[in-house]
């Protein structure tokens, strides 16, 4: 592993915008592209960084604007000391969620969450790869499959 002596919070900033950045819009890019295939209105997807880096897209059954039926899908660099975890401060880990307009998870990708292997140095560029490997083979018709339903329950359009 090798160290870098930045700042926790410079680490994590380098790479995302060196790395993944441009692997969330492209990840959420081909769910976009699927979910648009499978039927469904899709907006985004956008760049939602505040607190944790992360991108989201909104898709919807319909030609209406977003309602009731919409289901947002994101994928987050989140950051153990975001999370309470200040004795891991250059922890990180990714996470694809895809929820409900009222919360609901649908479908959730989140490699050793709630483990003690929830958190990989970020400033170990072999851990954050695996890390990261799990979204590149994702299952994609299940997901989309997934969304589908929760956004268009009963096949109504």
């Amino acid at each position: 592993m090798s160290v870098s002596p930045q700042a926790p919070a410079a680490v994590l900033q380098a790479l995302y915008d060196a790395q993944y950045q441009d692997a969330f819009q492209q990840t959420l890019e081909s769910v976009a592209a699927a979910l648009r295939d499978a039927g469904l209105h899709v907006a985004g997807p956008s760049d939602d960084t505040v607190d944790d880096y992360r991108w989201t897209l909104t898709c919807w059954p319909d030609d209406r604007k977003v309602n009731e039926q919409a289901v947002s899908v994101q994928i987050t660099l989140a950051e153990a000391v975001t999370y309470g975890d200040d004795e891991t401060p250059y922890g990180m880990s990714f996470a694809l969620d895809a929820l409900s307009w009222g919360g609901t998870v649908i479908a959730a990708l989140q490699p050793h969450n709630y483990t003690d292997q929830c958190w990989v140095d970020a400033r170990d560029q072999d851990a954050v790869d695996t890390r990261w490997s799990p979204f590149e083979e994702m299952d994609m018709p299940t997901l989309v499959n997934l969304i589908s339903r929760s956004a268009n329950p009963g096949g109504q359009s």
